[in-house]
């Protein structure tokens, strides 16, 4: 991502010691600056806590609205705007993890006696791993990213910004869940013991009440 590169740079940071810092192997964080791969959540946020930014700082502003249309939103207008951009730019990146699990999926064992097994215990830990990230991803947008977004939307301040902002929830809420439940029932057509499935049952009911929407009902 060249907005790490950028950022480490203006604050006179090697590759190295900003690695050290995010307690980071560096060339993890160099394959990071050059946009390789598809970094998790905790990842850029070691990275952002030692480059003191947000994680949504990372990613490239929305596309720019015309001179016109810029010149409506000024003052506290023009601060729920961004905020709706840097809410945009989230959800990119949680739909872009959601497409990472789901290339996953794709790239699964083959489903041969000898690799049945493996190819269980890979779909149940995929699942794991993804109902944890995107409910870690759902607190992190309403509780960081769009929590005063929200705030001014429930207040009533907003409410020019209220349709797109509610198209970009649903939009999220609904690709997230949607990947959960391939994993899940991925995993639940593989798992060859009971506990197993019974485990599977119960992460299904714990991700389904993770990602309940967490702000007012329109």
């Amino acid at each position: 991502m060249d907005r790490i590169r950028q950022l480490r740079k203006e604050r006179g940071l090697s590759q190295v010691k900003l690695a050290v810092m995010a307690d980071m192997d560096p060339a993890t964080l160099n394959r990071l600056e050059q946009g390789k791969g598809n970094p998790n959540l905790k990842t850029l946020e070691r990275v952002a806590d030692a480059l003191g930014v947000e994680v949504a700082d990372f990613f490239p502003k929305a596309r720019r609205r015309s001179s016109l249309e810029s010149s409506l939103f000024n003052g506290l207008e023009g601060e729920r705007r961004s905020k709706l951009e840097e809410a945009e730019r989230a959800v990119h990146y949680i739909i872009g993890r959601a497409e990472w699990y789901e290339q996953e999926l794709e790239h699964g064992p083959l489903l041969e006696d000898k690799t049945a097994t493996r190819a269980a215990d890979r779909a149940y830990i995929l699942a794991v791993l993804a109902i944890g990230e995107f409910s870690s991803f759902v607190r992190w947008f309403f509780d960081v990213v769009a929590r005063d977004l929200v705030k001014e939307i429930e207040d009533g301040n907003a409410p020019e910004l209220v349709d797109e902002f509610d198209s970009l929830e649903e939009t999220f809420i609904e690709r997230i869940s949607h990947t959960q439940r391939m994993l899940l029932d991925n995993a639940k057509g593989l798992a060859e013991i009971q506990d197993q499935r019974d485990a599977l049952a119960r992460l299904r009911k714990t991700g389904d009440s993770n990602i309940k929407i967490r702000r007012h009902s329109a």
